[in-house]
């Protein structure tokens, strides 16, 4: 039996993880855009809407009709940014602030059953090498081999067909697909967080650690 490729399975996951943390929210009654953005926030205090629609992907305009309505709804202030009176930041309120903390609560359930079956070592190795992936993905390719590159996306292409195209739609699907699946398993951290303050990290157990951004609890 064909392995899934890449791309498709790290989606795979990231929509499962979505979907059971997902189901958890639902208790306090948060759709997935919210919750993603009062998590990011957590982590960003005081940051622009530009920022925060950046890092949630999405158009500021977007975001700017999300804030209006958690704002109305007590969750999110508008404060003048000190830095620059033309700016506006965006800071969590004590009502979200407690319910941030419910979510990590919540996400630490979602990242346990994920887990299960692996002992701690595995758990770091897992981590370790999802963001190596990440990184490799992430650094700009140099001009030499960003031209080879594309000459072989192009030949393969056209030499191929559907397996060329299958090959470019399975590499845009994985840096994406972890992009997402490292967002959400970060609300799922292990280690307690304490929104707008920070996380208590544990100690890495293994030559190779994973980042912060991994096991802060933050996204």
């Amino acid at each position: 039996m064909t392995q899934p490729g890449l791309g498709f399975l790290i989606h795979d996951v990231a929509r499962l993880l979505r979907e059971d943390f997902s189901l958890r929210a639902r208790a306090l009654k948060l759709t997935q855009a919210r919750w993603r953005a009062l998590v990011l926030l957590a982590k960003m205090e005081g940051c622009t809407q530009i920022a925060l629609a950046r890092a949630l992907n999405i158009q500021p305009i977007t975001l700017g009709r999300a804030i209006d309505r958690l704002e109305a709804d007590g969750l999110v202030e508008r404060r003048a940014d000190p830095r620059d009176r033309r700016a506006v930041a965006l800071h969590l309120t004590a009502h979200s602030r407690g319910i941030v903390s419910k979510l990590f609560a919540l996400g630490r359930g979602t990242q346990e059953r994920a887990l299960r079956g692996l002992d701690a070592r595995e758990r770091e190795q897992l981590f370790a090498l999802l963001d190596r992936v990440k990184r490799n993905l992430s650094d700009p390719a140099p001009a030499g081999r960003r031209g080879r590159q594309a000459a072989e996306i192009s030949s393969t292409t056209s030499g191929s067909g559907r397996s060329g195209v299958a090959a470019s739609t399975n590499t845009a699907q994985s840096s994406s697909a972890i992009r997402s699946a490292i967002s959400t398993s970060s609300c799922c951290a292990v280690s307690n967080a304490t929104p707008g303050g920070g996380s208590a990290r544990k100690a890495a157990t293994t030559a190779h650690p994973a980042p912060s951004s991994l096991r802060s609890g933050l996204p």
